[in-house]
Order: structure tokens, then C-alpha cells, then sequence
């Protein structure tokens, strides 16, 4: 996959490998990301049909990404740097998963400095997950939402507004609501392609949990998500 053989590199993919590749029960959809779900101090799933509860140790995928990282010396090119990028995206949304566990616990037991903190920390991680998938293009919502208009030429005849629509009501869609509030909350498809892309966490992602924490810490009405999506 690199070219050529690596200790560091092997000892990473053993470690996935026995870990977060390695899921041994039978699960309806797939393991997902808290930080991509629709914001509540107690999320279990993202989409209709995948779960949150991470079933491996994920001090191991942290050991993968580390060791990977390590063999930044004698490999490089395109395969190294997306599996590097995906194994810290992976570390950093494991950890994700405990740290709203954390903030769940001290908002129940209403230790407000203890969840002020971790609420803080939280926030950041999403910030700095979308700063670390932007240094790979292969993470980039950019890159969805460009083939999409990239499309619209290879019609004659079609113009700006034609890229509009594929990219805002095809693309986007895809990956957030999937449709119309009847397929987005009827059929519960929202959220069903969701994508941990450099540019989602930030200006998606982010913004739904800033709002539902500004929302629980001020006492006001939290958005519809629909409407806010």
C-alpha cells in the first residue's frame, strides 16, 4: 500500500485491525460519530439505523494513529496521508464519544465548573477534527460539493444555476437531511449519509451543538433542527 514495508505502519494496522476493524456482533447500520449527531447530552445513534457505543478500545485506535504517525519519516504520498488523516479521525471521534459521556455525568450532578469544561473542550474537538480533515482533500466537503457542480458541464446548455441545484439540492441534501421534511423526519433518512468532511464539522456540525448548548446553558427553546438543517 506504501511502497514498501514499515514496522511502525504494520503495528498500526495490527492495532486497527484488532480494534475498530474488528466489530464482532451484528449491528443494523454502522458505528457512528456523536459529533455528527443531532445534539442531546445522551446520544445513542446519528442516523435511524446506526449506534454511537463504541465497542473496541479505543486506546488502541489512539496507539494506531500515534504509530502511524510515527512512520511520517520513511513513508510518505497519497495512500500514507489519507490512512494517517483517517486513523486520527478516528482517535479524535473516539474521543469525542467519551467526552460527552463526561459532560452528561456533570451536568447530572450539576457540577457546572466539570461541565463547563468539558462543554468548552467539546466544542473545540469539533473544531480542531475539521482543521486536521482539511489538510487532506480527500475530507473535504469541498470536493463532494465541486464533482456535483462539475456535472451540470458535461451537459451543453446548463448554466451557474443548474450547479446551484446539484450542488445545494442534490449534494448537501444527501449528506444532511436527505430531502424534504417528509423523507428527512417521516422516514427518518436524516443524517442517513452523514460525512466527518473537513467544512461539515465546522459549519454544520459545530453550529448544531453550539446551539443546542447555548440554548440548554441560557434556559431557551432549542432550534428545529429540520428548519435549522
Amino acid at each position: 500500500r506504501y511502497g514498501t514495508a514499515n514496522a511502525n505502519a504494520e503495528e498500526a494496522w495490527e492495532k486497527m485491525r484488532n480494534s475498530a476493524l474488528n466489530c464482532q456482533t451484528a449491528l443494523q447500520g454502522p458505528h457512528e460519530a456523536v459529533l455528527c449527531a443531532r445534539p442531546n447530552l445522551s446520544v445513542d445513534k446519528v442516523s435511524s439505523w446506526g449506534g454511537t457505543e463504541i465497542f473496541y478500545n479505543a486506546q488502541d485506535v489512539l496507539d494506531a494513529a500515534y504509530k502511524m504517525l510515527q512512520a511520517k519519516g520513511e513513508l510518505s504520498g497519497e495512500n500514507y496521508s489519507y490512512d494517517l488523516t483517517d486513523f486520527a479521525r478516528q482517535a479524535l471521534t473516539d474521543y469525542g464519544y467519551y467526552l460527552l459521556k463526561g459532560i452528561n455525568e456533570a451536568a447530572t450532578s450539576n457540577n457546572a465548573t466539570a461541565y463547563a469544561t468539558r462543554r468548552d473542550a467539546y466544542l473545540q474537538l469539533i473544531l480542531d477534527l475539521d482543521a486536521l480533515l482539511n489538510t487532506n482533500s480527500n475530507f473535504m466537503l469541498g470536493r463532494w460539493t465541486n464533482m456535483a457542480r462539475n456535472i451540470a458541464d458535461e451537459a451543453n446548455g446548463t448554466t451557474e444555476s443548474d450547479k446551484q441545484w446539484l450542488e445545494l439540492n442534490n449534494a448537501r441534501t444527501l449528506i444532511t437531511t436527505w430531502g424534504e421534511n417528509s423523507n428527512s423526519e417521516g422516514a427518518g433518512l436524516r443524517d442517513y449519509s452523514y460525512r466527518e468532511w473537513g467544512g461539515m464539522l465546522k459549519d454544520f456540525y459545530y453550529k448544531r451543538w453550539k446551539a443546542f448548548f447555548d440554548n440548554r446553558d441560557n434556559g431557551t427553546t432549542l432550534p428545529n433542527w429540520f428548519d435549522n438543517d
